[in-house]
């Protein structure tokens, strides 16, 4: 079985909809492709935070890129911190989705 992120409750394994709250529990098949970490991981390497807006995570690639441009103001050698983490962050994201649509 499996759980409602947004309730919690149980829900049967092929569910696409939530019975209970109406939240959609997962993509119908085929709706959801295959994301190539390698690629996420070198738009991060061009452009900080894109490989994040690549996987889907758009939160998550504003706030790389509003942290890189923080970094660059205050201390520049943080920048590539922060570049190597999303980065990392876009790989591992995408073999994450990759694993969980398979």
């Amino acid at each position: 079985m499996v759980y409602c992120k947004n309730c919690g409750k149980e829900v049967a394994d092929g569910a696409v909809i939530c019975p209970n709250c109406g939240v959609q529990i997962s993509a119908l098949k085929g709706e959801q492709k295959e994301k190539s970490p390698t690629l996420a991981a070198l738009l991060s390497l061009l452009i900080v935070g894109v490989g994040q807006f690549y996987n889907g995570d758009w939160l998550k690639g504003f706030g790389f890129m509003v942290a890189s441009v923080f970094c660059a103001l205050i201390f520049f050698p943080l920048v590539v911190v922060v570049w190597v983490a999303a980065m990392a962050d876009a790989y591992l994201t995408a073999q994450k989705k990759n694993e969980e649509i398979s």
